[in-house]
């Protein structure tokens, strides 16, 4: 063995997980590369054994990633350790003995489960289903911060907190807490496309710019660019006989592909560097051309078609705005010649060679992106039962982001545009919010103000989080715990990882509680806590609030258009918001 003195080591192939106690040895886990995620898989078994050798604590850091593992994949055996072991451990591996313990907690059966933890009306899965589809809906384009999309969802969360009961607690007594975000730029109700002299076209339903262009006004003739790319391995080059100097050029969006839109350029499900929206601007830009409009084939983003924008900062060469193909075969056709998208794709195909032209259309416009702004949705269910009412009011907060991503952009792990629907990330945390929030409204005797906030701008930052925690609508001091729901529809196994405060008043205790009157659930305890990353709690715990993270799990539809509302685990949602029940009635009466 690597380490005889440890409590804990790791085998000489590097496979096994062990645990020692009264001279003799316990198998932890079998096979380390079981419970590791996928890419870890690969690491040669003499490199893994050498970074555990860095020290025990990696060892340990090994074993959350067995706990997570076990959370968020079925087909883990449970492993568990008589009282006797864990007592041999050190008080250097506390957390580490709470983990041990965790992994059977809820799986014995518990005759005096009371019956508010296990049943209740307001846990309905049809309502879960209604709200999971509507926010997973692609016509809301994915709910991106400051979208169309995005603010109707708002809208609609703050009607469901209204309907279970609680009061708006936003700024001005509204449902809405708004705050700014720099790091997004989206355009204003400024923003002009023209056609000519024509009356002006409609923002987000014609066109949007966005923001890996820039700012300004431009004029000019229009000019149909192919792909606008210039591969000069393939020699392919849409600019070679075109001049666009002074021009405003049109371009597809992704490269040459095949009739299921995969590019002819690169491996099966990518696309080169060259398919990429700043790339065509730049392009566009060093040819001489004032502006761009973009325009995605069917075959790359099939209908419904979403404009809503991708990220950036608006520090691009020239001023770029997606157009819907409606208004660009229109273009085409004012040309004279008979052509549309469709047809110029199916040309490009079949000769596999550039098709560019000027189409002599004058198009004005101006471009104005501002600063994003991003909504926390915030209601609060006021205690109704205070032992003393000089004393200060205690406060809890739940918390669920509402927002995802644009239709392209870095954080996607799937290739080419189209709407991530974001219906596990994070319409299921938001469905099980809302039943949480209902049930606790119908229950009296609460002594804790509870505060429930639908954060905005998670994706890009924990932007609505850390606004919150800097203008909190109940005091910070006062609160004393947070607990954030993220990603829980996917259960598997019955798992759902608790990540944070496991160990320590008042989250310790209550959880201890709420897991043994919860013998349906396994729940992994994870006594990480993070304060940069992750999710929504992090801000929270910076700020020295007790903080729980409720996660079922990463999958392969994570941050891709696959993640839809039929793939949820509904029962699985509403049992978490079933246990978040059980844990916020337990801090309810525990208090600080």
């Amino acid at each position: 063995m690597e380490t005889t003195n440890a409590r804990m080591s790791i085998w000489e192939d590097g496979t096994r997980l062990l645990v020692h106690r009264n001279g003799g040895t316990k198998v932890l886990i079998a096979n380390v590369y079981d419970v590791l995620p996928s890419p870890a898989r690969s690491f040669p078994a003499d490199s893994l054994r050498r970074h555990l050798r860095w020290g025990r604590s990696l060892i340990k850091g090994v074993f959350v990633i067995f706990l997570i593992v076990s959370a968020s994949q079925g087909g883990c055996s449970h492993a568990t350790l008589p009282e006797s072991a864990k007592s041999e451990f050190s008080k250097q591996s506390r957390w580490l003995d709470a983990d041990v313990q965790a992994v059977s907690v809820g799986c014995a059966s518990d005759p005096a489960t009371p019956a508010w933890a296990m049943e209740n009306p307001f846990f309905s899965v049809r309502e879960i289903q209604a709200n999971v589809n509507f926010l997973a809906d692609a016509r809301l384009g994915g709910r991106m911060t400051d979208t169309p999309g995005n603010v109707e969802t708002a809208r609609y969360i703050a009607g469901q907190f209204a309907d279970a009961g609680l009061q708006s607690a936003g700024d001005g007594g509204r449902w809405f807490q708004s705050f700014p975000v720099p790091i997004l730029k989206v355009p204003s109700r400024r923003c002009v496309l023209r056609v000519s002299d024509q009356p002006p076209l409609e923002l987000h339903k014609d066109y949007s710019p966005i923001a890996l262009g820039t700012n300004g006004a431009f004029d000019g003739p229009l000019v149909f660019a192919g792909y606008g790319l210039n591969n000069r391995i393939r020699r392919y080059n849409d600019y070679e006989s075109l001049s666009v100097r002074g021009a405003v050029v049109m371009v597809l969006a992704g490269e040459p592909h095949n009739e299921s839109g995969q590019s002819r350029w690169a491996l099966k499900g990518k696309w080169t560097r060259l398919a990429g929206l700043g790339y065509k601007i730049r392009k566009a830009a060093d040819a001489g051309a004032v502006a761009v409009l973009i325009v995605a084939p069917e075959t790359i983003l099939p209908d419904p078609e979403s404009l809503h924008y991708v990220y950036g900062n608006g520090t691009g060469p020239i001023p770029a705005i997606r157009i819907c193909r409606k208004l660009a075969d229109r273009l085409l056709s004012e040309s004279g010649t008979d052509q549309s998208i469709a047809s110029l794709v199916a040309k490009i195909e079949a000769t596999r060679k550039p098709v560019s032209f000027a189409v002599g259309t004058r198009i004005r416009g101006l471009v104005d992106l501002r600063d994003g702004v991003g909504q926390n949705v915030v209601g609060i269910l006021p205690a109704d039962a205070r032992a003393d009412a000089r004393e200060r009011p205690r406060v809890l907060v739940v918390g669920a982001h509402y927002d995802h991503l644009p239709i392209g952009g870095a954080k996607a792990k799937d290739h080419g545009l189209g709407v991530r629907p974001g219906a596990d990330d994070n319409a299921s945390g938001i469905a099980a919010m809302i039943q949480l929030a209902k049930a606790l409204a119908r229950t009296p005797g609460r002594k804790a103000d509870i505060v429930f906030v639908a954060f905005g701008a998670e994706e890009i930052g924990f932007c609505g989080s850390k606004y919150y925690v800097n203008h909190p609508v109940r005091a910070l001091e006062d609160t004393y715990a947070m607990i954030n729901i993220d990603q829980v529809g996917r259960m598997r196994g019955s798992r759902v990882a608790v990540i944070g405060n496991v160990l320590e008043n008042p989250l310790g205790p209550a959880l201890k509680q709420a897991s043994a009157q919860c013998p349906g659930l396994k729940i992994v305890k994870i006594p990480f806590i993070s304060k940069n990353r992750w999710s929504d709690q992090a801000p929270f715990a910076r700020s020295d609030v007790p903080t729980l993270f409720f996660f079922t799990g990463f999958h392969r539809d994570y941050h891709r258009r696959t993640d839809t509302a039929e793939k949820i685990n509904l029962p699985g949602v509403a049992a978490v918001a079933r246990f978040a029940y059980g844990m916020m009635r337990s801090l309810d009466a525990r208090g600080k």
